[in-house]
């Protein structure tokens, strides 16, 4: 029974002893630094040889990426060139494509003659000849509105129709739309370059404008082609007039008298033109003419006058 107990005892003093010591050491467990271990230290230093690795590889990366950074600004800026370029040709090609188009609008009161344009049927000429009619009959009630609108249906039937074009210069110059008849006759001559009432009415229209210089252009280019009209000479007489050109005035005022030596109108004129430019004798000559024609001419009494005055 004794002999059965020692073992017992035994173990109870060696699990003591071993608390005892655990007890006594406690301290110097608690304070154990878990660094030290050589497992831990290895795989600290493990750890810390990864770290280097992966800076070494990303420095290594870095001088890669500077490297490549020259072509690829070269690229970009080679990009940004041609795109530049691409951008100022389009700009360029709009621009061209822009003046074409401007060039070939075609509009009822200024069409380009450079197309060539098909021959009217007759059915069309049958509805031009009506639109124009219709024009005439609204001009002769002074409905210039409507007539306007007649003649620019006839020229939707035929672009070149020279009749529409005329009678639609002479509205606008009625209507005093003086920049809109000169653009009218001036493609109207291009079609009619000899058509001499197309001068005159574009003289007419630069005369609205008080553009006196261009008015004397046109006006002589009318009396060139047809030299038979006085009144166009006596419109020209009153431009040279304007332009204090006396001389050019007396000769063109003579032309118109010559013409019609009856018309007391351009014999006035004359009378007062030569008193001007001190031709007595012309003077006197239109003087006796005038009175001949015109003996109530209230002006009679102050042209004689005049007349002795010169010496």
């Amino acid at each position: 029974m004794f002999f059965n107990i020692i073992p017992f005892v035994l173990i109870i003093a060696c699990l003591v002893g071993v608390m005892v010591i655990v007890v006594r050491k406690f301290p110097q467990l608690t304070s154990l630094d878990v660094g030290t271990l050589p497992k831990v230290q290895q795989a600290e230093v493990k750890k810390q040889l990864e770290l280097k690795r992966f800076w070494r590889a990303m420095a290594h990366a870095g001088v890669w990426l500077k490297i490549a950074s020259g072509p690829v600004k070269v690229v970009c800026k080679a990009g940004q060139n041609r795109f530049r370029a691409y951008v100022a040709r389009l700009q360029e090609k709009y621009e061209k494509v822009a003046e074409e188009v401007e060039a070939k609008k075609v509009s009822v009161k200024s069409v380009s003659n450079s197309a060539p344009v098909a021959p009217a049927s007759a059915v069309a000429l049958g509805k031009i000849e009506e639109w124009l009619s219709r024009a005439e009959e609204h001009i002769d009630r002074n409905e210039l509105k409507e007539a306007e609108q007649c003649f620019i249906e006839s020229l939707k039937l035929d672009e070149k129709n020279v009749e529409a074009y005329r009678g639609l210069g002479k509205v606008y110059l009625d209507l005093e739309r003086y920049k809109e008849a000169i653009a009218i006759f001036k493609f109207l001559l291009k079609l009619a370059p000899q058509d001499d009432r197309a001068f005159n009415r574009l003289a007419m229209a630069y005369m609205g404008q008080n553009k006196y210089e261009d008015a004397v252009k046109a006006l002589e280019k009318a009396v060139e082609i047809n030299d038979g009209l006085a009144i166009r000479f006596f419109d020209l007489g009153r431009l040279y007039q304007e332009l204090e050109r006396p001389a050019a005035a007396l000769r063109n005022f003579q032309k118109a008298s010559d013409i019609e030596p009856g018309n007391p109108k351009y014999l006035d004129q004359l009378l007062e033109i030569s008193i001007i430019t001190g031709d007595r004798r012309l003077a006197e000559e239109a003087y006796e003419r005038l009175e001949a024609v015109n003996p109530d001419n209230q002006k009679l009494p102050a042209f004689r006058e005049r007349i002795e005055e010169m010496g």
